[in-house]
């Protein structure tokens, strides 16, 4: 579930991974045959739940986002990447 708060600074920073999406359909795991953008909470346990290798280290943040960060997002990442 969304909340207005999700999507002010610092809370507007997710993960983006190319991924193949599934889903629960009549009792069924269905895979999607196309891979899309998945999103996920900018938190190393959230994205475990899917793939529970996961960890910070795998992370780039773009150059291009950089000089848009502000302080309390750069705040949030010094967090997650000593998580």
């Amino acid at each position: 579930m969304y909340t207005p708060a999700m999507f002010n600074p610092p809370n507007d920073l997710v993960i983006r991974r190319l991924d193949f999406r599934q889903y629960i359909k009549e009792g069924q795991l269905i895979t999607n045959a196309v891979a899309q953008n998945t999103y996920y909470h900018l938190s190393v346990a959230c994205v475990q739940r899917r793939f529970p290798k996961f960890s910070s280290d795998l992370i780039t943040v773009h150059k291009d986002l950089e000089s848009r960060l502000l302080p309390e997002h750069k705040l949030l990442l010094e967090h997650f990447f000593q998580s």
